[in-house]
């Protein structure tokens, strides 16, 4: 089949209008080189810059131990008294307890991506540890204890904590099994368990500077309001010991089939004739059951209608009330106590008032240092930091 002269007329036109939108595309003419491109790592270094500028503050962080990367400067997270948290002291454990984590909270999805929430929670609690840390090091040295000596004292009751759990979990296997199952190795308890440790001395050496400096003390008048206004608090509750009997379908004497309303109807008779109790029972075939009942309870309620008996101080037994399955029971209190407040002169009312008042206090102290230390752990301008 022969072309159509027309159609080869027009290649040398398609050929040249390529070349010229080439031409024009490319911003250059023939024989010139194109401009080079920007590349990507220029741009990343660059939008590296501008996300440091905008976190705030860095400390120099000396001679840069890799030569071939960019960061030179550290960013400031907290300033505890003389001491500077910066990231690079908290990247690794953070970075360990993002892993653990992700472990324990994306088991279905290992790969996914933690919320930032998580993360940030994170972050906070190692920046509250390392606080803690600078805090009890400044604590150590105006008490003037020797460092090994708290380092001894802290490995021994980490070792005492670890040797403890391992007992109660049956074994080494099961207890590392236990930490698995929680997410946590041996080691990450083992520091956890010093962090626990080393707050518990700071808060220890508060709460002896506050009692020798008289803040936890109480007046006798404090103890008066504090029982005036909280007088609920010391209210007897109403209960009762009560002894039930309780009979089913049973042979009587001379082999007569008695239901479990006739033996318990028997059984009161024979009791409240005088005879024993544990022998009327084996013979009659009953259970007995002595409990503490609530006052809130059904059987409370019911022992509302009973009198007491005048000289013994006991409940008679109660008529036979019908159960459940063929069954009835007897009913007796053994003890009943009336709801009453106690008086504010009982040594032990004053003393559950002082504790009360003294934990209130202590509370409001801890607060106070802890919200004091949440406000230092902040970024601060590196000018001062330098000073």
């Amino acid at each position: 089949m022969k072309e159509h002269p027309k159609n080869l007329r027009a290649w040398p036109r398609l050929l040249l209008g390529g070349l010229l939108a080439c031409l024009l595309s490319t911003g250059t003419t023939p024989g010139q080189k194109p401009a080079p491109r920007k590349k990507k790592a220029d741009k990343a270094v660059s939008g590296k810059q501008e996300s440091q500028n905008k976190q705030g503050p860095r400390a120099p962080l000396g001679p840069n131990p890799n030569p071939g990367t960019y960061r030179t400067y550290d960013e400031v997270l907290a300033l505890i008294g003389p001491h500077v948290i910066t990231e690079s002291m908290i990247r690794a454990p953070l970075k360990i307890a993002i892993e653990e984590a992700r472990g324990r909270i994306l088991s279905k999805d290992p790969q996914g991506r933690l919320p930032q929430r998580v993360i940030d929670s994170l972050k906070k609690d190692l920046l509250t540890r390392k606080a803690y840390d600078f805090l009890l090091a400044d604590r150590v040295t105006s008490l003037n204890i020797p460092t090994e000596a708290l380092e001894n004292y802290l490995k021994n009751q980490v070792e005492k904590i670890v040797e403890k759990r391992r007992i109660q979990a049956g074994g080494w296997p099961q207890f590392v099994r236990n930490l698995e199952r929680m997410g946590m190795s041996v080691q990450t308890f083992k520091k956890e368990e010093r962090s626990r440790l080393q707050r518990i001395l700071v808060r220890q050496e508060e709460v002896r500077k506050f009692l020798k400096g008289g803040e936890l003390q109480v007046t006798p008048t404090e103890l008066w309001e504090y029982y005036q206004e909280h007088k609920k608090d010391f209210v007897v509750t109403p209960d009762a010991k009560l002894r039930i009997l309780t009979f089913g379908p049973t042979k009587g004497p001379g082999g007569i089939e008695l239901s479990g309303l006739q033996a318990a109807r028997l059984a009161r008779k024979r009791i409240l004739a005088g005879e024993d109790l544990e022998k009327v029972l084996q013979e009659l075939g009953g259970d007995l059951q002595e409990l503490k009942v609530l006052p809130k309870s059904g059987v409370a309620k019911a022992l509302k209608a009973y009198t007491w008996d005048p000289k013994v101080q006991v409940l008679a037994y109660s008529p036979v009330r019908p159960f459940t399955r063929g069954r009835a029971r007897i009913l007796q209190v053994l003890e009943r106590r009336e709801g009453k407040t106690l008086p504010f002169q009982d040594p032990e009312v004053q003393r559950r008032i002082l504790a009360k008042i003294r934990e209130r206090r202590l509370r409001s102290i801890q607060l106070r240092q802890a919200w004091e230390q949440l406000n230092k752990i902040q970024a601060w301008p590196l000018d001062l930091i330098r000073r």
